[in-house]
């Protein structure tokens, strides 16, 4: 047998970043030599897990099911998966996408596609998709470039791997902040409030500032002239909305009388 292809039954590859650099060897193992983790993955054509302590990175977990693609952090849930997303080899999916995000956890989806190259597959985020993911000023990046015989799904594991674990550690500090309402008499409704595509999901009938159910005819909201200032951000948690949101309400408790005139945003 020739070295080629020795190498190809043994497994040769990489997924490669502008930020991350991760090796594919022995068909079975993926190695991180450049990135946020320094870690080892373990694939057997079905699931893929972290080598040695499954408790690492909050369980973290991948699982094929036919074209079904799912991440769960057990620590977090071990029947609802963070993400779960359907696969599209021909990239004819909804939006030309490859990966084709189905549920999520936290945040807004995103979905992946095919990106122009002359011989390694290249995955990229689809434009506008995930816009409220926190890459553009922290350690993720929208393009990954599959080399060599590294199987596509354990590339796209990869590509989503240091993005879930960061969404993950925003969503358990977002638990710890306590918030209260700004309060501040406001004259004029310049803004409205926002829900994030997450609050919108479990708070999008409900009073931006306690929660409570809607009345038949919400109370608009407004927001004072410093909240104004943070308008793109979500007034329930605080978070950057993308381009995912829906105007958030007030109950007839927190919108009452003159209550309605005053700032309802909710400040940590």
């Amino acid at each position: 047998m020739s070295s080629s292809s020795s190498e190809a039954s043994i497994g040769r590859g990489a997924v490669v970043s502008s930020l991350e650099n991760w090796r594919f060897s022995e068909a079975t193992k993926m190695a991180c030599f450049q990135g946020a983790y320094r870690t080892t993955f373990v694939w057997d054509g079905t699931q893929i897990v972290p080598e040695g302590d499954p408790k690492q990175f909050f369980g973290y977990r991948g699982v094929v099911e036919g074209n079904a693609i799912k991440f769960f952090f057990l620590e977090e849930s071990r029947d609802v998966p963070f993400y779960t997303f359907r696969y599209y080899p021909e990239g004819n999916g909804p939006q030309g996408s490859a990966f084709f995000c189905e549920s999520i956890y936290y945040k807004s989806p995103i979905h992946w596609k095919w990106g122009s190259a002359e011989s390694n597959p290249i995955l990229s985020v689809v434009e506008g998709s995930g816009s409220d993911h926190p890459g553009k000023c922290g350690n993720l990046t929208d393009t990954f470039e599959i080399q060599g015989t590294t199987p596509v799904i354990l590339g796209f594991f990869v590509a989503m791997f240091t993005r879930s674990v960061a969404l993950l550690e925003g969503l358990i500090e977002l638990r710890k902040r306590q918030y209260k309402r700004c309060n501040v008499f406001t004259l004029k409704a310049d803004a409205t409030p926002k829900l994030c595509f997450s609050c919108a999901q479990r708070h999008g009938n409900a009073c931006v500032v306690c929660s409570s159910g809607l009345d038949a005819t919400p109370i608009k909201g407004r927001l004072c002239k410093t909240c104004v200032m943070a308008r793109m951000c979500c007034s329930k948690c605080g978070e950057n909305c993308g381009k995912s949101f829906v105007e958030g309400f007030l109950c007839g408790r927190c919108g009452i009388g003159k209550t309605a005139e005053n700032c309802c945003r909710m400040k940590s």
